[in-house]
């Protein structure tokens, strides 16, 4: 489901004026490499979070 939204919320690159192309091809490409970076950021949390579960006391 989440895919599908993405998808209808992305225009097609032809749809947007010329001048605006560029702007938004550098601003999929910041996204998604936040979105990786996110990804990356909360996958080190859950390791270190379950690193530590075992520490805790209760």
């Amino acid at each position: 489901q989440r895919q599908h939204q993405r998808r209808s919320q992305k225009l097609p690159r032809m749809q947007y004026p010329l001048k605006l192309r560029p702007i938004v091809g550098a601003e999929q490409r910041r996204a998604a490499e936040t979105a990786a970076n996110l990804a990356l950021c909360s996958a080190a949390i859950s390791g270190n979070e379950a690193t530590l579960l075992p520490l805790t006391n209760g």
